[in-house]
């Protein structure tokens, strides 16, 4: 049976440590979970309809999170 779940919570950031070559930071390689999140992906992925509320910043982060 196909379940709707709504989760709602923080999204976390893992930021990467700067890149030795260059001293910069990738936005590729920033990787985005939290409990709330992962369980919504999971639920997911087993075919139930999700929807996840949180709030995101509306910078470059944000949009990376959002994707």
């Amino acid at each position: 049976m196909k379940k709707k779940v709504v989760c709602f919570g923080e999204m976390l950031v893992r930021l990467p440590e700067a890149n030795a070559d260059t001293n910069a930071l990738c936005l590729e390689q920033t990787k985005f979970g939290g409990s709330e999140a992962n369980v919504a992906v999971s639920l997911a992925q087993l075919g139930d309809e999700v929807m996840y509320i949180t709030r995101l910043p509306d910078n470059k982060v944000g949009h990376a999170a959002t994707d």
